[in-house]
C-alpha cells in the first residue's frame, strides 16, 4: 500500500495515522524502529494483534499475568527473537503505546528488555484505566502543560518543544531542559494555590534550577476562551513533524480524539503566569526535609499538599519561557 498522509521519514516511529491505515488495509505489515538493538513492529490485523519483535537478551519478561499479552520465542539465522504480543481488541492505540514504549526504553535508555517491559506496563496500565474522561483537574493541568508547550513552539524547533514536555510521561518535571527545569501548575481558583503531589514534583535534581510555573485559568464563554480540544487542535498545527510525538504524549495523559466534543468548558488565562525559582526559602517538602521534620520519614508516603504562591515574590526564569511569564516589577525575589 502507499505511504498515508501522516508519515514522515524523521519520525522516531510511524504516526497513529500511518498505524491506523495499516491496520484498515487489512495485511500483515512491517515497520522497523530506528536504532539499536533492532526492533520491529508487526502489524496483523487478520489475528488482531500487534507484534514487537527484538533479540532476545538478559532476563525474560514475565508476562504470564497479563490476559492479552503474551511472549514467544524464534530463531532467524541462527538469532533467538523474542516477540511481544498484544491482543488489540479495542485497544489498538493502547497496544500500539505500550510497544513502542518498550523499544524506546530499551533502544534510546538502555534498559534491559525485562525492565523496559515492567516500566511500559505501568503506563499502559494507567491508559487501560483512563479511557473514561479525564478528570476536570487532570484537563486543567493539561491546559496549562499546553499553553506553555504552545509558547515554545513560537520560540525553538518542534522536535526539541516536544521531546522537553515530559509531563504527561511521568518523569521528573513537567518540562525539562538539559540547563533548566520546569514544573507547571495550574488552577481556576482567584488565587495562585497549587497542588504538590509527593515530595518530588518540588526536588531540584543534579543541582539543575527548577522553576515553578503558576498558571491561572478561568471558564469563559465560546467567543473568549478555548476547548481543551481547540487548543490541542492550535498546538498540533505547530508541531508539525513532532506530531507523532506529541499525539503519543496526549496518549499516555489519556486524551483521545474521538472524545474531543465532550470537553465542552472554554478557558482562557485570568491572569498572565507567573514563575518562582524553587530555592531553600521557597514553600515546598522533599525527601530531605522530611527526614529532618521525623524520625521515620520513610514510613511517609502519598503526600500531597497545597501551596498559595499570590503573594511570594515572583521571578524572571531563562529563555525560552521567559516570554511565556509576567516581569516581575523591580528585583522580587522568593
Amino acid at each position: 500500500m502507499s505511504e498515508p498522509i501522516g508519515f514522515s521519514p524523521g519520525d522516531r516511529h510511524p504516526s497513529l495515522s500511518l498505524l491506523d491505515a495499516y491496520w484498515s488495509d487489512g495485511q500483515v505489515a512491517r515497520l522497523p524502529l530506528g536504532g539499536e538493538p533492532r526492533c520491529e513492529i508487526v502489524i496483523d490485523p487478520k489475528q488482531n494483534q500487534l507484534r514487537l519483535e527484538l533479540p532476545a537478551e538478559g532476563a525474560e519478561p514475565d508476562l504470564a499475568r497479563f490476559r492479552n499479552l503474551d511472549l514467544s520465542t524464534f530463531t532467524d539465522d541462527g538469532a533467538v527473537w523474542w516477540e511481544i504480543r498484544v491482543a488489540v481488541n479495542e485497544h489498538l492505540h493502547e497496544g500500539y503505546y505500550l510497544l513502542t514504549r518498550v523499544a524506546d526504553l530499551v533502544q534510546l535508555d538502555g534498559l534491559p528488555i525485562s525492565i523496559a517491559v515492567d516500566d511500559a506496563l505501568e503506563a499502559y496500565k494507567s491508559l487501560l484505566s483512563a479511557r473514561g474522561l479525564m478528570s476536570a483537574e487532570v484537563v486543567v493541568g493539561l491546559f496549562g502543560e499546553l499553553l506553555l508547550l504552545e509558547h515554545l513552539l513560537g520560540e525553538m524547533d518542534p522536535h526539541a518543544a516536544v521531546q522537553a514536555w515530559y509531563g504527561p510521561l511521568s518523569e521528573e518535571h513537567d518540562v525539562a531542559f538539559s540547563e533548566v527545569h520546569f514544573e507547571v501548575k495550574t488552577t481556576t481558583s482567584e488565587h495562585r494555590r497549587h497542588m504538590i503531589s509527593g515530595t518530588q514534583q518540588l526536588q531540584v535534581l543534579r543541582g539543575i534550577p527548577l522553576w515553578l510555573i503558576s498558571v491561572q485559568v478561568t471558564p469563559s464563554a465560546p467567543d473568549g476562551g478555548r476547548t481543551l480540544g481547540r487548543l490541542i487542535s492550535d498546538v498540533r498545527k505547530l508541531v508539525g513533524p513532532a506530531r507523532t510525538a506529541f499525539d503519543e504524549r496526549l496518549g499516555f495523559v489519556g486524551w483521545r480524539d474521538a472524545d474531543a466534543e465532550l470537553y465542552r468548558e472554554h478557558y482562557t488565562l485570568r491572569s498572565q503566569p507567573r514563575a518562582y525559582l524553587v530555592t531553600d526559602a521557597f514553600p515546598h517538602l522533599t525527601d530531605e526535609r522530611l527526614e529532618i521534620a521525623t524520625r521515620y520519614a520513610e514510613l511517609i508516603s502519598d503526600v500531597r499538599y497545597r501551596i498559595d504562591v499570590t503573594h511570594v515574590g515572583h521571578s524572571l526564569p531563562p529563555s525560552p519561557v521567559d516570554g511565556f511569564v509576567q516581569a516581575p516589577k523591580g528585583d522580587a525575589n522568593v
